[in-house]
């Protein structure tokens, strides 16, 4: 959907939760000063909507300057999704400090999201060609859209997204991650600072 901008704190956590529950799925842009405390807003967003229970899925991601990359990157998006998403249907937030390997998160899964998790973990496992990387990663960050095919409604938080510039080639991130969200049917946050 069409991305929306939040200025200062105030009602910026109930505007979050809304984001999540909005009947027609939306996108909301986060920027702000360094220190403004996004961070502290979206994790109050992930534990409200985790402990709420309902039919959306929180999932909080954050970007570090320290993956090796875009490769790296991804995939520890898609093992964070996957053991919030496991944690939240089993209603375990334990799971997320035990932080599983992929294939134990697999085997954790509820059986209504056996069919894209399999996948995914099989995707996950997959040796690429250097050469097919910026498939390879575009495939793992879409996973939130072919959950939601399957009827996992995913409310997917990312931080830091700023942080994608001092990561080796970064930008294949933040492209990737604007080009399969925004426009789609999706309900995210991206959140960074303003440089």
């Amino acid at each position: 959907g069409a991305a929306g901008h939040l200025g200062g704190r105030e009602g910026g956590l109930a505007r979050i939760v809304e984001c999540a529950h909005a009947a027609k799925p939306t996108g909301l842009n986060l920027l702000a000063k360094p220190g403004a405390g996004t961070t502290e807003l979206l994790k109050q967003a992930f534990d409200r909507l985790f402990v709420e229970r309902g039919g959306v899925i929180p999932v909080y991601y954050a970007v570090r300057g320290s993956d090796a990359g875009p490769r790296e990157a991804a995939r520890r998006f898609v093992h964070d999704l996957l053991k919030q998403t496991v944690a939240f249907r089993r209603g375990d937030r334990s799971l997320i400090d035990v932080s599983p390997e992929m294939h134990e998160l697999a085997e954790l899964a509820a059986p209504e999201d056996a069919y894209w998790v399999d996948r995914l973990a099989e995707a996950y496992y997959t040796e690429t060609d250097a050469a097919d990387d910026r498939s390879y990663v575009r495939m793992l960050l879409s996973t939130p859209l072919r959950a939601a095919a399957r009827g996992a409604r995913i409310f997917l938080m990312i931080d830091d997204l700023h942080l994608t510039s001092v990561m080796p080639q970064g930008s294949i991130v933040l492209d990737e991650l604007r080009d399969i969200f925004e426009g789609s049917d999706a309900a995210y946050v991206f959140a960074g600072a303003r440089r």
